[in-house]
Parts: C-alpha cells; sequence; structure tokens
C-alpha cells in the first residue's frame, strides 16, 4: 500500500534520497518539496517487495502442513490474519520513502496473501493491524496517513469479497492484484494528483510481479502440501497393512518364514522360524545370508549345477538370484540344520519379492517340517486364503475390490446364461468427489467413501455383490433383478444417500452428498458378454452425470429416475 503526501516541509538538512525541486519561502520559513531519485527508489522497492516474498517464503514453510483456506475455521483465519497484518507491519519498517511524511510498500500484497488464505475475516484482521500500525508508528494523523488507512480497509474488504466468491485460483489474484492497482492509484491521485505519473508505473510493474510470484508461490506450496498429506497417508496404509502382514506372518508359528533383502541379509524371521530351527530373530537379523543353517552338502551340490550355467562361481545369496531367475519361486525338500545340530527335512518354497519393475528387491523362504505335513499343509492353505482375502478386499471400504467384481461378474454371468436367470448391474458415483477432497481434505474424503458404503450395504439384499469399482465409483451386481428391479433399487440407493444429508457445500449437484447410478441388464439388446454389461452401465451413468447428477439413468430407457 502507498501512502502518498504532497505536504512541504521544513528541513534543515536534506535526506540523500532526494533532490530539490521546488524552493520556496513563506514568512521567514524555508520549505523544500522533494522528488524520490529513480534509481534509489527502484533498488528500495525491489528490497521492499524481496522482503516481502522472503518472508512469504518463510511463512509457507513453516506453516506448509497447516490447512489454510477460504473453508478454514475462524480460528485459522484469525492466525492468518494475524500474520499477515504482523508482515505489513515489518514491511513498513522497511519502506520507501517517497517524501519525508509518505511511505512505500507492498502492503497490497500481504493483504491480498491473508484474503486468499483466509477470505474476508483474515484480509479485514490483517488490513486493521496495518491500519492501527501506520498510525501509531509512522507520526501524527494528516490526509496522507487517514486515506492510507481508509485504503487498506478497502482493499482489505474488497479482496476478501474477490477472494471469497471468485471460483477460478488465478481469477483471484489478478482480480485482486487489479483492484489494488485501482485502489492505490485513485490515493495517488487524490493526494498528489499528475505528480503521481513518475511514480506509478515502476509501483505498478512491481505490484504485478510481486503479487503474481507471490500467487506462484503459494500455488506451489499448496500443490507440495497436498502431495505431502497423500503420502503421508499412503504411508499410514502401507504401515497399517505392513502391520497386518507381520502379525499374520508371526501367528503363523508352524511355519518357518524368512525374508532377506536383495543381497541375501535376513529382514524377517518370523516365530514359526525360531520354533523350527533354535535361533532366535536377534540373532538372525541382519545375517549375510539365509543358507546358513542348510545343509553344507545340498548347497554346495545346488551350487555346483548352478554354477555351471553361470559366468562364475556361485555361493550364498547368489543362488538364490540364479535359481529365481528363470521363475518367480522354487520349491524343493531340504535339509535343515538346528542351532542344536539336530537334522530335519524341510519343505522349502523361496520366492522372490519384485517391485513395480518386476526387479527382485528380496527373497521370501517358508519352510515346513515334513513330519508334519497334513499339519502344515493345512495351515499353509489358511495362511494363502488369508492373503488372498487381503488381495481381493479394498483396503479402506473393506468391501471386494476391482479385482472381486471382476472375477465375481464373470461367474454371475455364466450362471445366469446357464439357469437363463436375470441378472443386472448398477454402477454408481459421488458427485464431484474432487471437489469434496478439494474442500474438506482427503481423511473427510475416506470417511464419506466408508459412510457411503455403511449404507449401501444397509439398503441392498444379502444375495446382491457391492464392489468398490475405483475411487469414488462402486459397483453392485444384482442376481435375479431385471432392468426395472435394479432400477427401483438404485434410486433407493439415491434417496438413501441423500437423506443422509452429508454436507457438500462445493457439489454443483446440491449441497449434500448425492450419487448418480447408471443400470444395465442381461437381456438388454446388444449386451453378449459381461463387458457389453459393464460399457452400457456406465454409459448410462455418464448420461446421469451429463443430466445433472444426483439421479438415476437406466441404459436405453426413455425415462429417468431422480428426486
Amino acid at each position: 500500500m502507498a501512502d502518498w503526501s504532497c505536504e512541504l516541509i521544513s528541513l534543515r538538512k536534506i535526506n540523500p534520497l532526494y533532490n530539490p525541486y521546488v524552493e520556496v519561502w513563506y514568512n521567514n520559513i524555508y520549505f523544500v518539496v522533494f522528488e524520490v531519485s529513480s534509481t534509489s527508489m527502484m533498488i528500495n522497492l525491489v528490497a521492499n517487495l524481496s522482503l516481502m516474498l522472503v518472508i512469504s517464503f518463510v511463512f509457507s514453510l513453516l506453516y506448509k502442513s497447516k490447512p489454510f483456506g477460504i473453508h478454514s475455521d475462524l480460528k485459522t483465519k484469525v492466525i492468518v490474519g494475524v500474520i499477515y497484518g504482523s508482515f505489513g507491519i515489518l514491511l513498513m519498517m522497511f519502506s520507501v520513502n517517497v517524501t519525508p511524511s509518505v511511505i512505500l510498500d507492498f502492503r497490497q500484497i500481504v493483504i491480498i496473501s491473508a484474503a486468499f488464505l483466509g477470505g474476508i475475516p483474515s484480509a479485514l484482521i490483517s488490513s486493521l493491524i496495518i491500519v492501527i500500525s501506520r498510525g501509531i508508528l509512522f507520526g501524527a494523523f494528516n490526509s496522507s496517513s487517514i486515506i492510507a488507512m481508509i485504503s487498506a480497509l478497502i482493499l482489505g474488504i474488497g479482496s476478501g469479497i474477490i477472494c471469497t466468491y471468485t471460483r477460478g485460483y488465478w481469477q483471484k489474484w489478478i482480480f485482486s492484484l487489479v483492484f489494488s492497482i485501482i485502489v492505490v492509484s485513485s490515493c495517488t491521485y487524490i493526494l498528489i494528483g499528475n505528480e503521481g505519473v513518475a511514480i506509478l508505473p515502476l509501483f505498478v510493474v512491481l505490484v504485478m510481479i510481486g503479487g503474481l510470484f507471490k500467487a506462484f508461490l503459494v500455488r506451489y506450496f499448496m500443490s507440495t502440501n497436498k502431495q505431502e498429506t497423500e503420502l503421508r497417508a499412503n504411508e499410514e496404509r502401507y504401515r497399517l497393512l505392513h502391520s497386518h502382514l507381520e502379525a499374520i506372518l508371526q501367528s503363523a508359528t508352524g511355519v518357518a518364514i524368512i525374508a532377506t533383502d536383495h543381497k541375501g541379509h535376513i529382514s524377517l524371521f518370523n516365530k514359526g522360524a525360531e520354533l523350527l530351527l533354535g535361533y532366535t530373530e536377534q540373532q538372525m537379523i541382519g545375517k549375510s545370508t539365509s543358507m546358513l543353517f542348510d545343509h553344507v552338502i545340498e548347497i554346495s551340490e545346488l551350487a555346483r549345477s548352478q554354477s555351471g550355467s553361470a559366468a562364475y562361481r556361485l555361493s550364498g545369496s547368489d543362488i538364490l538370484r540364479n535359481v529365481l531367475h528363470t521363475s518367480s519361486s522354487y520349491e524343493s525338500e531340504w535339509t535343515y540344520q538346528k542351532s542344536d545340530g539336530t537334522i530335519i527335512t524341510v519343505n522349502l518354497i523361496v520366492t522372490s519379492i519384485t517391485d513395480n519393475a518386476d526387479q527382485a528387491v528380496g527373497y521370501l523362504g517358508v519352510a515346513t517340517d515334513i513330519t508334519e505335513r497334513k499339519e502344515a499343509e493345512a495351515k499353509m492353505r489358511e495362511a494363502n486364503a488369508m492373503f488372498q482375502k487381503l488381495s481381493t478386499i479394498d483396503g479402506l471400504t473393506d468391501i471386494p475390490n476391482r479385482r472381486s467384481f471382476d472375477q465375481e461378474i464373470i461367474r454371475l454371468w455364466e450362471q445366469a446364461n446357464q439357469h437363463d436367470v436375470e441378472l443386472s448391474l448398477i454402477m454408481l458415483d459421488i458427485d464431484c468427489f474432487k471437489q469434496y477432497n478439494d474442500t474438506y481434505g482427503h481423511q473427510r474424503g475416506d470417511d464419506c467413501l466408508k459412510i457411503v458404503t455403511r449404507e449401501l450395504q444397509r439398503t441392498l439384499a444379502r444375495d446382491d455383490m457391492l464392489a468398490r469399482y475405483g475411487g469414488e465409483e462402486f459397483a453392485v451386481l444384482l442376481p435375479g433383478s431385471d432392468l426395472e428391479q435394479a432400477s427401483r433399487m438404485a434410486e433407493r440407493i439415491r434417496s438413501h444417500i441423500e437423506e443422509m444429508a452429508i454436507r457438500h457445500e462445493s457439489s454443483t449437484a446440491g449441497r449434500v452428498v448425492s450419487i448418480s447410478a447408471g443400470i444395465a441388464s442381461r437381456r438388454q439388446e446388444g449386451v453378449s458378454t459381461p463387458s457389453d454389461l459393464i460399457r452400457l452401465a456406465d454409459r448410462a451413468l455418464y448420461d446421469a452425470k451429463a443430466e445433472g447428477r444426483n439421479r438415476v439413468k437406466a441404459s436405453g430407457a426413455a425415462y429417468v429416475m431422480n428426486r
């Protein structure tokens, strides 16, 4: 914000930043009006702008995990207003003097930033702090200070309104910057008239450059914060899954499970391995190879046989890598030597652990004592079932995932063909879910998905199959239901979800969470495969969303169910 004054000041010593412009005598008092040295003013303006950007950068770093935004709670908006108002005071402390009673700085960018992060309350608080500080820190009230204070309040209210009710990101910043330039230009003209023409161009350019750079900075940190939040959420899910898998592995006390990294260092040695081999986990973690308890003769024979196809003599974990080079798993009977010297025979299965690029990052060995084969086989089947469940159940909603759905639709399709009965599919989608996440955060988004899932489970019949198809999309298979029956079920689901009244202020379909649904049936024209059924239901869902959302659309039907 700029304070402009055209007052004549009585001075004894000329400030080096100013050059004499007009000299007059009045009542035996010598008066001088000064104009700013353009080079000095440019340097100081750039320095002031740099200070504003530096403190903004530091603020973004310190509060990058804080969910600031238009929809934040009042306490957060007050914090934003106070912080940015303090930034404004700091800028005034390092402002540029245009005349002995007029200062120039970039307070307007600070106020706009507060408006963007907290709306009208934040912008108003920051501008009030700046107004009060202007009067306290920089002298008595005069025409210059009064106009500056009024302009700060006008800018705070105006930019707050713009940022609250303008939808686009860049529109918020550009409209606010243009508004600030209009306010500053008006104040300049009121105070010093046409003399402001020499000052305004440089100031306007720097305001636009600084404001846009600040906008880029805010957008960068918003994007980074969002990615970090998603990363933390994913890490939490992975930690939870890892703990579940660890509990499963450790509970398999009758099975020795040993994992190594790609270099052969042991990273997992479960309770079953401790009981089977007599070593403790503390003794084995970090050991250079999992073969240190294998029979020496068998290792030598395997190394010899594998070295015949290798360019060098194999040993240690190289044997594992070579064995698994052409296959992802290896199974054989092995002789193990326990810690007390006892020799036992085990059935050993070694599997490669691969990353997304299909590169081996480790190895997993599962060993069972053959003397207890029957019991071990039963436990392995149970363990496999548990692993299968983990791979077919959605981790967030605890319902079948896309993989389960793909398997189930084929099974039900074949069953329907065999008995010549109906089979219908509902594809449903939570309306404007991306905006829900953007408005309330991904944690609230996950909670919303769970609530909708529970309501779907309560609404559907026992024989119906519900699956999370992907993101905010769900699929419902209805064995024995025709298109009309499926449409009624979909409408019941839509109505129940709407009646739950989950608040969704940013939805274009209403102010509560709603769903759109598309339905298709096996006996419709053009449906000859499960893929056709999915395609028609998905197309109907697309039509429902295109026609306004919060409605049910039956494929090929001439009617739409909505509220």
